[in-house]
């Protein structure tokens, strides 16, 4: 047995699961209406040059392959939105257009991969699933079995078209990426390479007699190194395959069920209820056109469902709220009965908008003058009336400039009595919805806050550095610790890690190679040549290279379970300010 191999299957075998990019990003389409030519989405959309690059160099590619094609009208899906974070992510879905049923395929397909390997044991000094194949042999009747269908000519021909169609099917990313690879813990950005959720698929007839052939419908594929490697590294989510093959295949039933499956826990505790808008909805599930008076009605059978298969406690829309006034919204609770959570909501809304009021008119120490708050956590919590966690979530996921310039807004419409409900559930509805453009409407809170930020002692980039300083301290001290108590399992995992390092050395630098020599950007070539100096660093230096130190403190403070640089961030400028 290996040492550090723990032997204990990790894998449910009541239970599939879903990578969390699969979860999260619109990679399916749920419309052929999403669809438009290449033609019309140069005409009617306002594209970055990135964009219109990749749409040229596949006009090219078309035109060299076929002349005679018209290559302006080949069909394509181009997504751009804003996620919880504010940050910009930009998809382009060329070639073949995957949709629901594509999905359904795709999850067996992993469900028969993780099946065929068998119990899957874990390796604690590297932190992850041995898994050392991206290669799945089955025959398509096996994959049938999977789903729950009935064998036949028409459901083997249907399944070659789904494969195909994900084989086939090119994503190109932009500006901050969308698919995430949790190995290198970065989103990857294809705007030069496309990527492929299967990268390669081999249909197989064996001759059972001579000149007779016989089709035992074999198939073999290749998954996407990034899908496989985010499963080695726990990037995903369970959920439970009896129920999704017996819900409905068409709409939405299957996908909502995987969506709200994937979001159900917040860290490792299973949330009460979770809160999505409308808008949000449309952009993950994805639900086209955004419409929000359809949304409602193509959502209304699923949750119901949903809600028989105890999958869910019940739902709600925020219209059921009382005095309700805020952007659509859905509710799903998981623990807790409607009536309860109606009847703490109007207890909340009764207290909250009556003290929160009051309470912020005294925080503005009766005056008209809008500041900003010296501990927006506390702020957040005694005034807005966020719980802890919810203010520390926000602080995590939105800028703090852009929280204060919400807070701003929010002091001026309780100065002027614009106010009718909870501060708490205004401000969640300003940082989330994207509707309120302060940049354009209230300029005064933008000049404001651009003056604070002038004025603030330290840069961001300072700021970062002190963290990041505090961060290193933070981990030696406690590795330093552990080395102590455990100077044996150290040694261990810090000569695994070098050993792995120096074994992946060649490829890495063949592979900055193969890079460099690609036609990419000033930008990324920069980026591309600041990582290979790393690898060069690690082989003369070793245990003193920069990128040893950076693989051996996050490989110990998984294992030690200590927060990772975001959490220790909040909890660092919580203390700190």
């Amino acid at each position: 047995m290996d040492k550090g191999v723990d032997n204990k299957p990790k894998m449910l075998k009541s239970a599939t699961i879903a990578d969390v990019n699969i979860v999260e990003q619109p990679l399916f389409i749920s419309s052929k209406k999403e669809v438009e030519t290449i033609e019309s989405l140069v005409r009617t959309k306002d594209l970055s040059e990135e964009v219109e690059d990749v749409l040229r160099r596949i006009v090219e590619d078309l035109n060299k392959g076929n002349p005679k094609l018209n290559a302006m009208q080949f069909p394509v899906v181009y997504r751009m939105w804003y996620d919880s974070k504010g940050i910009k992510r930009e998809l382009l879905i060329a070639n073949s257009m995957p949709n629901l049923q594509s999905l359904d395929v795709w999850n067996s397909l992993i469900g028969l991969y993780l099946e065929k390997l068998g119990p899957i044991s874990f390796d604690n000094m590297k932190q992850c699933y041995k898994i050392d194949s991206d290669e799945l042999k089955f025959t398509l009747n096996e994959l049938l079995d999977y789903m729950g269908k009935s064998h036949g000519g028409d459901a083997i021909k249907k399944l070659k078209e789904e494969i195909s169609r994900l084989r086939n099917a090119q994503y190109y990313s932009f500006t901050n990426g969308v698919i995430y690879d949790k190995k290198n813990q970065e989103y990857v950005i294809n705007n030069v390479d496309m990527f492929s959720l299967l990268t390669d698929v081999r249909f197989r007839s064996k001759k059972k007699k001579k000149d007779e052939v016989y089709n035992d419908n074999r198939c073999t594929v290749n998954f996407n190194k990034i899908i496989i490697n985010n499963i080695r590294y726990q990037f995903f989510k369970y959920f439970n395959k009896e129920k999704y093959y017996n819900l409905p295949s068409r709409g939405f039933y299957r996908r909502l069920y995987l969506y709200v499956q994937g979001n159900q826990y917040i860290g490792d505790k299973k949330a009460q209820y979770i809160k999505r808008s409308f808008k949000v909805l449309s952009q993950k599930l994805p639900i086209y056109p955004y419409q929000p008076s359809k949304i409602k009605e193509k959502l209304l059978k699923p949750l119901k469902s949903l809600r028989d298969i105890d999958v869910i406690k019940d739902f709600l829309f925020s219209d059921e709220f009382p005095n309700n006034d805020q952007e659509p919204q859905l509710y799903i609770l998981f623990s807790i009965s409607k009536e309860d959570f109606l009847r703490e909501v109007n207890k909340k809304i009764g207290k909250t908008s009556k003290d929160s009021k009051k309470a912020l008119k005294k925080a503005n120490k009766g005056q008209n003058d809008l500041f900003i708050p010296e501990d927006m956590h506390a702020y957040l919590v005694n005034i807005v009336g966020f719980s802890e966690n919810k203010a520390e979530s926000v602080l995590k996921e939105h800028d703090i400039w852009e929280i204060t310039k919400y807070v701003l807004w929010l002091q001026e419409q309780a100065n002027d009595n614009k106010i009718k409900t909870s501060f708490g559930a205004v401000l969640n509805w300003a940082l989330t919805s994207g509707f309120l453009n302060l940049d354009e409407t209230h300029k005064h809170i933008i000049k404001i806050v651009e003056s604070a930020k002038k004025k603030q002692s330290k840069t961001a980039e300072e700021l970062n550095m002190e963290i990041d300083n505090a961060y290193e301290k933070y981990l030696e001290k406690a590795i330093k610790k552990y080395k102590k108590e455990d100077q044996f399992g150290y040694e261990i995992i810090h000569n695994s890690i070098l050993q792995q390092l120096n074994v992946e050395y060649e490829s890495k630098i063949r592979e900055f190679g193969i890079i460099l020599n690609q036609d990419i950007s000033d930008d990324e070539r920069e980026k591309v040549i600041e990582k290979q100096e790393e690898w060069f660093q690690l082989k003369e230096k070793q245990v003193k290279s920069k990128l040893f130190k950076y693989f051996l403190y996050n490989n110990l403070a998984m294992a030690l379970g200590l927060d990772n640089r975001e959490d220790f961030k909040i909890k660092y400028l919580k203390k700190n300010s």
